[in-house]
């Protein structure tokens, strides 16, 4: 049986080389012959496999080598996604030096899920739950970075470069100084905060409240810096963030200035970066992933990642043919046979075919079963 398996795992490499053309056929055909023993193991490159902790692991891929940065451009609303995560960050991580993980979330909700990671304690993220947080799958998520950061020497930090939403509420009262009385500016401009509700949805309220303490901070940093002492820098992130709701049109310029400067101030060199898959479309120019690959520093060192899912177009609409990528059909019922048993996901590198109608690939896909 394992001999037939193998058998057919290789038929089902070589069935995808008319994807590939010249010299890219030539390198897909050396990563085919690398991953032969992994093959006659039941274990694809890059294959995604159910472990033995109810999650997933991903085989080694070899081809990730060249590169420092990663962006992937995920699906919101699938719910494999969060299992696939882990699996891909704890590869990173082993195999990549891998620390940084950026995530379409603001700051403040970036310095919960930092304080969660370092204690343990489940209040950060919940009373309301976080982005990334309100489901069973995201629980299970942070519930196993955060054991897997621990045991591996707690140096995975999560970093913001969306908007700020209700989180920023949570966030600026925890880093409030315990004890120390507010001098009467600071109290007249935080007083919006000590009176709203938690709960509240991403309303026009939250919005103005955050933007009239950011006004208040700006005319008197001074009172602000030295009430909040060491935790300004981390308000500062907050109130100062490049991305706004009111400036939604300009989110993917915001998120990538958001996400160099971090890198640059931190010295990061090698990351992950999730963000929503239409904005990791390199088809447009003006998306994050195509001015992050651009970028005169990274450029060259990034591979992007795009999720495909079974019978998913974008990001929500189910179609009746499979393997739907930013709204173009990909490799129509070759997307079955990419997955072979005992993949749940498996990465692949991009390649045009008679099948689809993109114009501009990513560096690899990443299919997922559903």
């Amino acid at each position: 049986q394992s001999i037939l398996k193998c058998f057919v795992d290789i038929l089902i490499y070589f069935r995808e080389l008319h994807y590939f053309t010249g010299m890219r056929r030539l390198g897909y055909i050396i990563l085919v012959l690398l991953g032969l023993p992994a093959a006659c193991r039941g274990q694809l490159p890059g294959c995604f496999m159910p472990d033995s902790a109810n999650g997933l692991a991903m085989v080694a891929d070899k081809s990730l080598d060249g590169y420092k940065g990663f962006i992937v451009g995920e699906f919101h609303d699938v719910a494999i996604v969060p299992a696939v995560k882990l699996a891909l960050i704890k590869y990173l991580h082993e195999n990549r030096a891998v620390n940084d993980v950026f995530m379409e979330i603001g700051y403040s909700a970036a310095w919960l899920y930092n304080r969660y990671l370092a204690t343990g304690d489940t209040t950060f993220i919940t009373q309301p739950s976080l982005v990334y947080n309100s489901t069973a799958e995201g629980k299970a998520f942070w519930r196993h970075l955060y054991a897997y950061n621990r045991a591996t020497g707690g140096h995975i930090a999560i970093h913001g470069i969306d908007f700020e939403r209700m989180e920023f509420v949570k966030a600026m009262r925890l880093l409030e100084p315990p004890g120390v009385p507010k001098p009467d500016y600071i109290a007249n401009s935080l007083r919006y905060i000590d009176t709203l509700s938690l709960p509240v949805v991403n309303s026009p309220e939250l919005a103005n409240t955050y933007n009239r303490i950011k006004r208040s901070a700006y005319m008197n940093i001074g009172t602000f810096s030295r009430y909040y002492g060491d935790n300004f820098n981390t308000v500062s992130d907050v109130l100062y963030n490049k991305c706004t709701y009111e400036e939604y049109h300009e989110r993917d310029k915001a998120m990538y200035n958001n996400a160099i400067w971090q890198m640059r101030a931190q010295g990061i060199s090698t990351f992950v970066l999730f963000t929503g898959k239409k904005h990791c479309d390199r088809s447009n120019k003006y998306s994050l992933s195509s001015r992050l690959m651009k970028n005169r520093r990274l450029k060259g060192q990034v591979a992007d990642i795009v999720m495909v899912a079974e019978g998913v177009n974008g990001g929500s609409m189910p179609q009746t043919a499979p393997g739907y990528i930013n709204g173009s059909l990909y490799m129509g019922t070759a997307f079955t046979d990419s997955l072979p048993g005992g993949c749940n996901a498996r990465l692949l590198p991009a390649a045009s075919g008679p099948d689809t109608t993109l114009s501009v690939f990513p560096t690899y896909l990443l299919l997922l079963k559903r």
